[in-house]
């Protein structure tokens, strides 16, 4: 097994040199760990399917996977402009259809709050709607410090198609059904009265 050394040369009078030498293999292990778990944290987000944004605390985007920038259509230079830039160029509402407040709810994660679940529309410039869920949390340090914040949009598009195309048949079985108990009702009270 190979041992890493630093050596350092110090100068010294009549043009003699000083060494001194330590054994860096430790801090040498280390760094290959770290960098290990870096690449393998990497590939990890990379790998999400859903769209993954971490934020610095004053908000600008740290992190993004290539599901995010597909989902928002972020390029590199989109990245380093102010929250309040970035979603102006998105057009994003609320179910309801009010926009979405991207901004209140950064500053409600920046608080400590997390926020899961919450549906909002994504009209992309082509014309293509997309249904996307929101979540987002603040990332804390072991000691409770604030370092930031991570948001997930997972693109729910074809399970509310479905949903809409499930209460489209509903209310025209229950139409339906109604014209035929309307009938029935109808002879029923007739017969009832003779």
């Amino acid at each position: 097994v190979g041992k890493h050394v630093l050596i350092s040369f110090f100068p010294m009078e009549d043009n003699l040199f000083a060494t001194l030498s330590n054994d860096i293999t430790e801090r040498k292990k280390a760094e290959a760990e770290r960098e290990r778990i870096f690449a393998e944290l990497d590939a990890t987000i990379n790998s999400i399917a859903d769209a993954v944004i971490i934020y610095s605390p004053d908000g600008t985007i740290a992190r993004l996977n290539p599901a995010a920038e597909e989902l928002l259509g972020y390029t590199p230079d989109m990245l380093n402009r102010p929250l309040s830039e970035r979603v102006r160029d998105l057009v994003v509402e609320s179910a309801d259809g009010r926009p979405f407040e991207f901004e209140e709810t950064m500053r409600r994660v920046f608080q400590g709050e997390k926020i899961q679940g919450v549906l909002a529309v994504l009209r992309r410039s082509e014309g293509k709607t997309v249904w996307i869920s929101i979540s987002a949390a603040p990332i804390r340090t072991a000691e409770g410090k604030l370092i930031g914040g991570v948001g997930t949009a997972s693109d729910i598009t074809a399970m509310h198609d479905l949903q809409e195309q499930r209460d489209l048949y509903l209310h025209t079985i229950s139409h339906d059904l109604r014209m035929p108990l309307t009938v029935i009702q109808g002879y029923a009270q007739i017969i009832e009265h003779t």
